[in-house]
C-alpha cells in the first residue's frame, strides 16, 4: 500500500473512513489523497469537506493532497484512482434500508465491484 485515496464527503460514515485511512497511513507511511465529489461546481468554502478532512489529518501529523471532482461519484473516484496511480481506495459505508440500496445502489458496493484497485469500506461499530 503506497498511495491511498480517501473518498470523503463530510458525512459520519466518511469520518469513519478518514479514521481508517489515517491509521493505515501511520502504519504504512503511504501517501494520502482525499477526494470530494460534488454533483456540480461551486463549493461553499466554509462547508468544504476537503478543508475539514485536511485539518483533521494535519492535526494527526499526516500530509494530504486534496482533489475536488464533479459528477457521478463512482465514476470520478475510479478515474482519480487510475489517473493518480492510487493502489487503495477507502470510504465509509452509509447505512441504508435494503429497498433504498436496491433502488439507488451503493457507492461503496459499486466501487468494491468495479474499482481497478483494492477498496476498503470502513464501517462504524
Amino acid at each position: 500500500m503506497d498511495r491511498i485515496l480517501l473518498a470523503f464527503d463530510g458525512s459520519p460514515s466518511a469520518w469513519e473512513g478518514l479514521d481508517k485511512a489515517a491509521h493505515l497511513v501511520q502504519l504504512s507511511g503511504a501517501a494520502l489523497g482525499v477526494v470530494y465529489v460534488a454533483p456540480a461546481p461551486g463549493l461553499d468554502e466554509e462547508a468544504d469537506p476537503l478543508s475539514a478532512a485536511r485539518l483533521a489529518l494535519q492535526v494527526r501529523g499526516i500530509e494530504v493532497t486534496t482533489f475536488a471532482a464533479f459528477g457521478e461519484p463512482v465514476e470520478q473516484i475510479r478515474r482519480l484512482a487510475l489517473d493518480g496511480d492510487f493502489d487503495t481506495i477507502i470510504l465509509g459505508s452509509r447505512p441504508r434500508g435494503s429497498l433504498r440500496r436496491l433502488v439507488d445502489g451503493s457507492i461503496s458496493l459499486r466501487l468494491a465491484a468495479d474499482a481497478p484497485v483494492t477498496v476498503i469500506v470502513a464501517r462504524s461499530d
